[in-house]
């Protein structure tokens, strides 16, 4: 049914709910974990040491784990929203429109899904990596509690499978770079869906996919890189990975305050004036609280405070304490990181106000 408001007939909304939401949300994670992840890989024989090397060998584990649990999760909500998740079984012979987003990003779906699993499989199993003890193996730990006889099936079979199916590591590397371009798309992916309804200003072609992949990145690396501050304590490679969040989350502001500034400067159109004045009370809370406030904002501060104080201070000399302090400052910001991903990605599905059909 239309409602009739000031003499103009909207567009009635569409309820999508939060799993819509979450599964955004959990997309870009995803995504963003595995860029992570790779990004580790290839820096990781650039370390100073060898505990640096251990930290970034450990990031870029938890990337690989944090991808597929993502991907997982988010593609589990968008097919319990959807109530015949069956359906999508049939997408490689229903799915034939190839130029629409939704059939691109279902292949890039399907695929990045696959390779990262089977990356996954890599990272964490085969002959190599018995033995291993660090915070991400819980992984191998949980499967050898799955024993039949006294030995661990599945975790045997798993192994059994890496060292039959892993390539050689130059070939190895290559398909994680190839995976973490399919990780960006993914994240880009779910933007362009939602700007295919041009009649949301909010849903803009031009701010929404860059605005995304920003915010994507940002979370994937922020949810990364909290494992082994949480499980190993405080490192230079969560440090500098803060770093290089910092200038994400400087990006993805900008393009923000762009994106506000545009809708609010379109003074003849009345759906982006909507748009503004929904930013603006309603949703203010989570807006301008949840996204700016707590996910951009704060994290930045916070980061400039510790660096700040890291430049004056030699923490090595330091007690304890104190590198307890700036670790759970520092999974503290990332967790905000993640806390404004996910209000965007509300903010862009409840707050969209579509154009008016027409003037009653």
């Amino acid at each position: 049914m239309l409602a009739a408001e000031s003499g103009v007939i909207w567009v009635p909304r569409v309820h999508w709910g939060l799993f819509i939401a979450t599964y955004l949300f959990l997309g870009g994670v995803s995504g963003g974990s595995y860029v992570t992840s790779v990004s580790a890989q290839l820096i990781r024989g650039r370390a100073s040491s060898d505990v640096e090397w251990q930290s970034r060998d450990e990031t870029s584990r938890w990337g690989s784990l944090l991808s597929v649990v993502a991907i997982g999760v988010g593609t589990g909500a968008l097919l319990y929203h959807l109530g015949a998740p069956l359906r999508a079984l049939t997408f490689a012979w229903n799915f034939t429109n190839y130029g629409s987003w939704l059939v691109i990003g279902t292949w890039l779906i399907v695929i990045f899904s696959t390779l990262a699993t089977l990356d996954l499989v890599w990272n964490f199993f085969g002959s190599e990596k018995q033995g291993r003890t660090s915070g991400s193996f819980f992984v191998r730990r949980i499967l050898g509690w799955i024993a039949i006889g006294g030995e661990p099936v599945v975790l045997n079979l798993l192994d059994r499978f890496s060292d039959i199916t892993k390539p050689p590591q130059k070939l190895h590397t290559a398909i994680r770079v190839f995976g973490a371009f399919l990780g960006m798309g993914v994240i880009v992916y779910t933007s362009m869906l939602l700007s295919d309804l041009w009649t949301c200003p909010l849903w803009n072609r031009t701010y929404l996919p860059p605005l995304f992949l920003m915010s994507g990145i940002s979370t994937g690396l922020a949810a990364t890189v909290a494992m082994p501050a949480i499980f190993d304590g405080l490192t230079e490679t969560v440090h500098q990975y803060s770093l290089a969040d910092d200038a994400l989350i400087v990006v993805e502001l900008g393009i923000l305050l762009a994106f506000y500034n545009f809708l609010q400067g379109r003074t003849g159109c009345m759906a982006s004036q909507a748009t503004v004045d929904s930013l603006n009370s309603v949703f203010s809370m989570p807006f301008w609280v949840g996204v700016v406030g707590l996910g951009l904002l704060t994290p930045l501060a916070m980061s400039l405070v510790m660096t700040g104080a890291s430049a004056l201070f030699d923490l090595d000399e330091r007690s304890h304490t104190w590198h307890q302090i700036f670790r759970a400052g520092y999974v503290l910001k990332y967790s905000l990181v993640l806390v404004g991903g996910f209000f965007l990605r509300y903010v862009i599905i409840f707050a969209a106000v579509k154009l008016p059909l027409t003037v009653a």
